[in-house]
């Protein structure tokens, strides 16, 4: 949730704010790898820092995704497309997921719980940095922050 307010109120195209949300997402990912060989059942509030950053780049990057998506359409379209974009988000996090857990569920079989998924994570951490590089390719060449348009 608070991710999604910041997101309103960052002064980014809404492009360069996906690039920020998924790239802070990879960052998180990459600080919960760093943090999970300590990891102990009685130490685990070093992970809420990542935890707590992933939830807030989710927040950034859903905001400015479907801003994103619903920005070129005519408002006639406008219901069919955020429900067409709704459907394709709910249908990537499934997937996501089910990768991720199968992924998860084969390396169990060969290592104790902590690498099994650190295996896990290297998923996340390369198909969320795959997007953050995305997002930033398509942002070049592009002004970084809103301007007014002049009257």
């Amino acid at each position: 949730m608070a991710g999604s307010w910041i997101s309103g109120r960052l002064p980014l195209q809404t492009i360069a704010r996906v690039a920020l949300g998924v790239g802070l997402l990879c960052a998180s990912f990459v600080l919960i790898r760093a943090i999970l060989p300590q990891m102990t059942t009685q130490k685990l509030w070093p992970l809420r820092l990542g935890v707590l950053t992933a939830g807030l780049s989710v927040g950034l990057t859903v905001t400015s995704v479907m801003q994103l998506g619903m920005s070129g359409l005519p408002k006639p379209l406008a219901g069919a497309g955020a429900g067409a974009i709704q459907t394709m988000q709910q249908v990537c996090m499934a997937a996501s997921i089910a990768l991720s857990f199968a992924l998860y569920g084969q390396a169990l079989a060969t290592r104790p719980g902590l690498e099994a998924a650190s295996v896990m994570l290297w998923l996340q951490i390369t198909s969320t940095g795959g997007a953050a590089l995305l997002a930033a390719t398509l942002l070049h060449g592009r002004p970084l922050l809103h301007r007014k348009d002049e009257a």
